[in-house]
């Protein structure tokens, strides 16, 4: 069972948690690549139980309240999963109380994998999680989705970052934190969780 311990009493040092439950390991590797000293947040990652979208976002209204998170003060807490093997109505319901929370989404279609492909070419047509890893493995040799890439991705990540965007336009997301046609493939919204992260970071340097 995931621990639930709540934030000891009185604790802002660092000032922001950033919380993050993933479906999967790959997702959970990924966030974990992005903890740095000295930033004045700390990033805390958990796999949830179950692997449904739904019940992944209620896992994190449980940690919000567990972990007293303080959302209006800077902390964040994200849902990262697929949208294969969920329903849409499970979907649905998982990005209504997501929005209801204020808990940030970095949902994939078809898999996570998709945000690493984005890293080195531009995807505009429908592609399987087959087809994603096939594809991947030409670019990062011997790819094994246990494995931390952050020396391959992260020089990569600024074009990731505007490949995504421009999916995001012309398929599945609107505005900076909505969410549309989350059925469409290819889709990621990783890039509007990263977003949230590095405001936290520049907000937190100017104080």
């Amino acid at each position: 069972m995931a621990d639930l311990t709540p934030r000891p009493v009185g604790r802002r040092y660092p000032r922001n948690v950033v919380i993050v439950v993933t479906e999967g390991e790959t997702e959970r590797i990924f966030f974990n690549s992005l903890k740095q000293r000295n930033l004045n947040l700390e990033i805390r990652l958990y796999k949830g139980k179950r692997t449904n979208a739904r019940q992944l976002v209620e896992n994190c209204v449980k940690r919000i309240q567990m972990e007293e998170l303080d959302l209006e003060d800077g902390d964040i807490i994200i849902c990262a999963f697929d949208v294969d093997n969920n329903s849409q109505k499970d979907l649905k319901q998982a990005l209504d109380t997501a929005e209801k929370n204020g808990i940030t989404v970095a949902l994939s279609n078809p898999c996570f994998e998709l945000w690493y492909l984005l890293h080195f070419r531009d995807i505009d047509h429908r592609i399987s999680s087959k087809e994603v890893r096939t594809e991947l493995s030409t670019h990062v040799k011997h790819y094994d989705k246990t494995q931390d890439y952050r020396e391959i991705l992260t020089p990569r990540r600024r074009g990731a970052v505007v490949r995504a965007k421009t999916i995001a336009k012309k398929r599945c997301i609107t505005g900076m934190d909505g969410y549309s046609d989350i059925g469409n493939n290819p889709c990621t919204s990783v890039h509007l969780a990263l977003n949230a992260i590095e405001r936290l970071i520049k907000k937190n340097l100017q104080k």
